[in-house]
């Protein structure tokens, strides 16, 4: 089931991502030449792949009946710059689980958040492909 997000320039660096009816803000910091009205393109896999893992956890205690509250989710990633495109590297996921989860469901929590489709995503499953197209003229 293909799903369609739409990101359009706003001017200067800064861009609107329209997923369903839901619009966000991606932009630089003043720094880099935005005006820094939202996150930067890697905050935003970062921040996919804890809300995704998250999800998944709050998924699973709930099935089960166990408590979400006070459930969180960091994530933290690195540059590596010393080639050319700089890409992202060791991308961390800390979970702090609720209170009251029980050690004998630790590890249904981990293989849990290990199925978090960004997660799969990013290490397993990317095919990408970008084309360019004119507009057409009127």
């Amino acid at each position: 089931m293909p799903m369609d997000v739409k990101i359009r320039y706003e001017g200067g660096l800064r861009f609107t991502m329209q997923a369903r009816d839901h619009e966000c803000i991606i932009d630089m910091p003043e720094a880099k030449g935005g005006t820094d009205k939202g996150p930067i393109p890697p905050e935003m896999i970062a921040g996919a792949l804890g809300a995704c893992v998250g999800i998944f956890i709050a998924q699973y205690c709930q099935m089960v009946g166990l408590p979400t509250e006070g459930l969180a989710v960091d994530t933290e990633f690195e540059y590596d710059d010393s080639d050319k495109p700089t890409i992202m590297t060791d991308i961390r996921v800390k979970v702090t689980l609720p209170a009251g989860i029980p050690e004998e469901r630790l590890d249904a929590i981990q293989k849990v958040a290990n199925t978090c489709i960004v997660h799969k995503t990013l290490l397993e499953a990317l095919q990408m492909e970008i084309a360019l197209v004119q507009p057409e003229s009127e």
